[in-house]
């Protein structure tokens, strides 16, 4: 039963809006939209519904089994204040090692995968990103190796893309090794492993 449309509260529901509203003006916090929950793209690219096996399993979220990771749903890049945990695996004490199957030797232009950052909930960016792809599935070439930002204190709740990018390479099999964290001197978990949140990987 959604209150929210009871006639019998509208007149409690507008007062309450009211009161919200003189609030927000009165801290200048005006900004509506930063209180709603930020929705997930979905998003066309040729890994979409592609298997894919992991090396570890996530240690939260979905499994390999769900398809969370090819399911073409990401995030957008940037502020990732009120997001939701539901569509991202997350793991500890052990790295992202994920190695997927594009159906057949393909044209692509590029390869990224989004992490989280919000050091609160102890999700780092990962130290590394290494990005390898195959034609055969055996002879593996290294594209690049991808730093993200470091471990300096930063408040700010993120979605970040690792990339790779690179101008028509033929591959079948694509492979991606991100390293975990530990967390560092200034948290208050520091010393021990920090959560790597990913929630797509995305090939064009």
């Amino acid at each position: 039963h959604n209150l929210a449309h009871d006639p019998d509260y509208k007149e409690i529901i507008e007062e309450l809006k009211e009161k919200m509203y003189a609030l927000q003006a009165e801290y200048q916090d005006t900004d509506h939209q930063q209180f709603l929950p930020l929705s997930a793209d979905t998003v066309s690219h040729l890994a979409v519904d592609r298997p894919y096996k992991l090396e570890y399993k996530p240690s939260r979220g979905n499994s390999a089994n769900f398809n969370t990771l090819t399911d073409g749903i990401a995030y957008p890049e940037g502020d990732a204040y009120n997001i939701s945990l539901e569509n991202w695996c997350g793991f500890r004490d052990v790295d992202l090692e994920i190695e997927l199957d594009l159906g057949q030797v393909c044209n692509i232009s590029s390869i990224k995968l989004g992490f989280l950052q919000d050091q609160a909930r102890w999700i780092f960016l990962p130290v590394n990103v290494e990005f390898l792809t195959s034609v055969n599935g055996v002879d593996y070439m290294n594209i690049t190796n991808n730093l993200c930002q470091g471990l300096e204190k930063d408040e700010q709740i993120l979605k970040v893309f690792a990339r790779a990018n690179y101008s028509s390479l033929k591959t079948q099999f694509v492979k991606i090794k991100a390293k975990n964290n530990i967390l560092p001197e200034w948290h208050p978990g520091a010393g021990k492993g920090a959560w790597l949140f990913v929630d797509e990987v995305i090939v064009n």
